[in-house]
């Protein structure tokens, strides 16, 4: 379970420490949050999945959703935010990370991260300046059923979209699958059948 794996990871932290040096509450408790991605192309079923997990206990995050938090605050980080989209250019993965840094704060529970990381780079920093992700849940639906859904909810550049999620979000799939940690979920089944599957992994992964 979570909770002995962090006891685990406790008394590892004690013994690994020089003989004088207490490990801090705040070392071991920022030093393994649990977290897991939900990744796929667009329109596949992102937002459902994140959102029944959210119903199920854990807590979803929505890295567009913290980003216009941060520019609606008008801190210096939102105006850096809408200054770097203003020109055309991606936001740095750092500050991106840094967003969910701040979120990520309650170690009891697990963490649902939607669309992210969506390049190599994300990741990179995000494992460097946050933690692992324990796990990916990739929606499996075709490109011509996301086709369909983008054009019946009005969306633009939907070639773009693909070709995108190939490109950058694809090679990051490949990295966790090739460790094991890719768990495959169809999203084209009629909605009450995959959310019935979403909560069986669910239990899974939280056992």
């Amino acid at each position: 379970t979570f909770i002995s794996s962090r006891m685990e990871h406790i008394l590892k932290a004690q013994d690994s420490a020089p003989a004088n040096h207490m490990v801090s509450s705040s070392e071991i408790e920022f030093s393994r949050p649990k977290m897991i991605a939900v990744l796929g192309g667009p329109s596949s079923g992102k937002d459902l999945i994140c959102a029944y997990l959210n119903d199920l206990g854990m807590s979803s995050i929505n890295v567009n959703d913290l980003i216009l938090a941060e520019i609606k605050s008008g801190s210096e980080v939102g105006r850096t935010i809408s200054d770097t989209v203003s020109e055309g250019k991606d936001i740095p993965a750092e500050i991106i990370v840094s967003l969910l840094k701040k979120r990520v704060t309650d170690h009891s529970t697990t963490f649902v991260i939607n669309g992210f990381p969506r390049t190599m780079k994300q990741l990179v920093v995000l494992e460097r300046d946050l933690g692992e992700l324990q796990e990916v849940l990739l929606t499996d639906c075709s490109e011509e059923v996301q086709r369909a859904r983008m054009t019946a909810s009005g969306a633009a550049k939907q070639e773009e979209l693909l070709l995108q999620y190939l490109q950058d979000t694809h090679p990051v799939v490949s990295y966790f699958d090739a460790l094991g940690k890719v768990t495959r979920i169809n999203t084209e089944v009629p909605k009450d059948k995959m959310l019935t599957e979403v909560k069986r992994i669910a239990w899974e992964f939280d056992d």
